[in-house]
């Protein structure tokens, strides 16, 4: 079977094929398709226009017809080899594509550049930008990206962006960026791509083990490499290793605490009788009660039996005794004693797909109010009739005002207030003012208590 390939109009959009038109779950290993969307015009008021002027301006430096598009012609010269002499600002073509390069080097799918189609859209842009993560100049936060389905990649524009030259280097960070784009989260392991922290440049850069590991898992090891990759430029001349931008994160205090407290978490619940249970990687939920903090750690599949491998969100109905878990748009329902009792399908709406986004989060406060959170998006489940209205799908910003971006986890704490949870701490919102009333706060010192209690030197 053929990679998977993943359609790219490059510079302003990527485009990423792992699912199908028409579908809403992400599939594994399957041969995938992507729909159609027309290139835009040159807008002055966004990064579009300056791509559009960099193509007309390497077409006529080049001899080739200026047209401002990335046509046929256009992308074989690109692709030509060359003198090692950098001209104009080719490099964000060649260090984007060689980016994409490392991942479909080491897993089964592929990048094809398109001029229409976007599954991933790119940009670079500056300040607010329509995604309530506004970047902040020069420093601090280089560049964000969506898990799937959305997938969309942005970077700060007001970076100066160079590839083995002082500035923030363009292939490291977009290489990351579309591993999130991909399906990966961040890694635990301080060497690999993935971790959280920019590291520099860095020569002859190859994807750590942790990443290999992790982008196999979610398409397997290459198979048939599509001639038809988009090819960067032959590598610029290397420059001796440049040191690190000024973009410094202080060491937080030495805290000595078990691994285990600074764990993040894919659900959340609370029980009717008040005990919490916080489902973790790889396949585990643990236990707590609120006097005496954790008691108890089990493989998911022993306490909840026929449940998912893994699971997008959980929830628990005010009124029962019942424990429901989401994946994709399928959701499982258990008793109090962990024996599934049905299994639920969210239906479909004419016109719209099943579920806006992924569903990273859920708590519900009624039956007919179910919460479910994606990237940026908010919507309710009316869990009698399996349906969403599409009155109900609002943007996370508007609804939870205040609340972070990147939220992984919610729990309804009481009749009035939610907890989110973001990696291992956790924020407070008040559903009857609509206001975020505290946080971050420490989850583990709060929930598993015990040797997770805050005791930092």
């Amino acid at each position: 079977m053929m990679a998977p390939t993943c359609l790219i109009n490059m510079e302003t959009y990527l485009y990423d094929s792992r699912w199908w038109r028409g579908r809403n779950e992400w599939p594994r290993n399957e041969q995938n398709y992507a729909s159609v969307a027309a290139e835009p015009e040159p807008n002055n008021s966004t990064a579009t226009s300056a791509l559009w002027n960099y193509r007309m301006s390497f077409q006529k430096f080049n001899n080739l017809p200026i047209t401002g598009k990335l046509d046929q012609d256009t992308v074989q010269k690109m692709n030509t080899p060359r003198c090692g002499v950098p001209d104009m600002g080719q490099f964000r073509w060649s260090e984007i594509a060689r980016a994409l390069k490392a991942w479909s080097d080491v897993a089964d799918l592929s990048f094809t550049e398109v001029s229409s189609g976007e599954d991933i859209k790119i940009k670079f842009v500056k300040g607010s930008h329509g995604d309530n993560d506004p970047f902040d100049g020069e420093g601090g936060v280089l560049a964000h990206a969506f898990y799937p389905q959305n997938g969309d990649a942005h970077f700060d524009d007001g970076e100066l962006w160079v590839v083995n030259k002082t500035g923030t280097d363009l292939f490291i960070v977009a290489a990351h960026e579309f591993g999130h784009s991909l399906g990966l989260d961040h890694s635990e392991n301080d060497d690999a791509l993935m971790a959280p922290y920019y590291t520099g440049y860095i020569p002859n850069y190859q994807l750590h083990p942790d990443d290999i590991a992790g982008i196999r898992s979610q398409y397997g090891e290459q198979q048939n490499p599509s001639p038809t990759d988009p090819s960067p430029t032959d590598p610029l001349p290397t420059d001796a290793p440049r040191p690190t931008p000024a973009v410094t994160v202080t060491p937080p205090p030495v805290d000595n605490r078990p691994e285990l407290c600074f764990n993040g978490y894919e659900a959340t619940i609370k029980n009717t009788n008040g005990e919490y249970l916080f489902f973790v990687k790889p396949k585990h939920v643990m236990m707590m009660t609120a006097e005496s903090g954790l008691y108890r750690t089990e493989k998911t599949k022993k306490v909840f039996k026929k449940s998912p491998r893994k699971v997008d969100g959980a929830f628990t109905l005010p009124d029962t005794n019942n424990i429901y878990l989401i994946k994709g748009k399928k959701i499982y329902e258990f008793d109090s004693e962990g024996t599934r009792t049905r299994v639920l399908k969210i239906k479909k709406e004419k016109g719209r797909k099943i579920l806006p986004e992924k569903t990273r989060a859920a708590f519900a406060v009624s039956e007919n109010q179910v919460y479910m959170l994606g990237d940026s998006m908010v919507w309710q489940l009316d869990l009698s009739t399996l349906t969403i209205s599409s009155e109900s799908i609002k943007l996370l910003s508007e609804e939870f005002p205040g609340l972070p971006s990147g939220t992984e986890a919610a729990m309804l704490y009481d009749t009035q207030t939610v907890y989110f949870f973001k990696s291992n701490m956790y924020y407070s919102f008040d559903l009857q003012t609509n206001t975020l009333n505290g946080g971050p706060y420490d989850a583990a010192s709060e929930f598993i208590k015990n040797d997770c209690e805050l005791n930092i030197e």
